[in-house]
């Protein structure tokens, strides 16, 4: 098996089927993979990794075998022994292709310390003791949810919609609104308690049916008001539905990437992204799901900034998202037939995605040539020092290493 150890190695990945994912001549997933969707089969997303939960296979003698077996045989060759030793032997990150249809749930993750208490109290909601930055980079446009709203920007959400006022004791907006306190996070986390707190007051039907008679009655919407009706038909009474009013409303073209940390509340609602994160499946849910839901949780972990989320550009033909994530580090390769691209390994892990076009690699040890095209998936192991890539067409494909 150390033989592998010099070559790409071809991952085998597994698709998850939430409910939100696209369907049919929709699905993006199985457009990229060349194969038959299920009739009315949701296609969600694409884990590239080694989580427990769902690890990518690779072949061996003719068998598929978890990648988690060749790490735990090989770590510091596979990892890279700086890797290795940060991460106790085990792959840092998980690449992901997510597909949406519609709306995700309202959520955030915990930290590390809090994904460690989390899972202790409850393994069965919150599976591992890691935590989740991740990365999020459009593959066409991108509709998302993304922390709440600076406090002016709120103000005017009950501007709009007076009748909101109503439904919140006074004390609890005069402060958020007036207060010079420097503690914002305070007093918004006291808006937003209020705020889930109108689905137990049995109110959330009367609120969300104001909210969408008054939408129903403009003559122009923007686009997040027109999603909000679209999800009002799909999610009825749902608090998470007031995201939609209190959260910021982020779009992202091909290409373009958002950041989140932990604490900080989110919701994808539409469109096809890939996705990078620490090696977790830890997420502390809301609203819009069917799924188990901890709003008490998410209160306490959220974080509020009192700013707009940054939106990273991508600039160049090989685009490195920074981020503040210490397990993973994204980077677009954007390239025209017969570009060449070198690229040093430097002693770390590094597992890529085709999202379209063909490529041609080498690697230093081995001096064979090996193409992979649109929906494969490969890993180079840190062990090797560079690897050479010639684009044997107009090709997108994304890697993940480690900074």
């Amino acid at each position: 098996m150390k033989e592998l150890l010099t070559k790409p190695i071809k991952l085998y990945n597994t698709i998850q089927h939430y409910e939100w994912g696209t369907i049919n001549e929709e699905a993006f997933i199985t457009d990229l993979l060349g194969i038959m969707p299920e009739k009315d089969k949701p296609y969600a997303e694409l884990w590239i990794g080694a989580h427990q939960k769902s690890p990518s296979l690779f072949e061996y003698n003719g068998r598929l075998i978890d990648l988690n077996f060749l790490i735990d045989e090989f770590p510091e060759e596979i990892l890279g022994y700086k890797v290795a030793e940060m991460f106790n032997n085990k792959l840092p990150f998980l690449l992901k292709v997510l597909s949406a249809r519609k709306a995700l749930s309202i959520q955030t993750h915990p930290n590390k310390e809090q994904a460690r208490q989390l899972h202790k109290e409850s393994p069965e909601n919150y599976p591992d003791e890691n935590h989740k930055p991740e990365i999020a980079v459009a593959l066409d446009r991108l509709y998302a949810l993304v922390g709440i709203k600076p406090v002016s920007e709120i103000k005017k959400v009950f501007e709009s919609f007076t009748f909101l006022s109503d439904y919140f004791l006074p004390k609890t907006l005069s402060e958020m609104f007036q207060s010079e306190d420097v503690d914002k996070e305070r007093l918004v986390k006291n808006f937003m308690s209020e705020l889930l707190q109108i689905e137990k007051s049995g109110k959330i039907s009367e609120v969300l049916k104001l909210i969408e008679e008054s939408l129903t009655a403009r003559q122009h919407l923007s686009i997040d008001e027109e999603l909000f009706l679209k999800n009002k038909k799909q999610f009825l009474d749902d608090v998470g539905l007031l995201a939609f009013l209190f959260f910021n409303f982020v779009s992202v073209d091909e290409g373009e990437g958002f950041y989140t940390d932990a604490g900080i509340p989110h919701a994808y609602l539409q469109g096809n992204i890939v996705e990078c994160m620490a090696n977790s499946d830890n997420v502390v849910r809301a609203g819009l799901t069917p799924k188990f839901k901890d709003v008490k949780t998410l209160l306490n972990i959220l974080r509020y900034s009192n700013d707009q989320p940054t939106v990273i550009p991508s600039n160049s033909s090989v685009h490195r998202y920074i981020t503040d994530a210490k397990e993973f580090e994204l980077i677009r390769f954007s390239l025209q037939a017969d570009d060449r691209i070198n690229y040093p390994v430097n002693n770390r892990i590094c597992v890529f995605i085709i999202i379209e076009g063909e490529i041609e690699l080498e690697i230093d040890f081995d001096g064979n040539k090996y193409q992979f095209h649109k929906g494969e998936s490969f890993m180079i192991p840190a062990i090797n020092k560079n690897l050479l890539c010639l684009s044997l067409s107009s090709a997108t494909l994304f890697m993940a290493t480690v900074p």
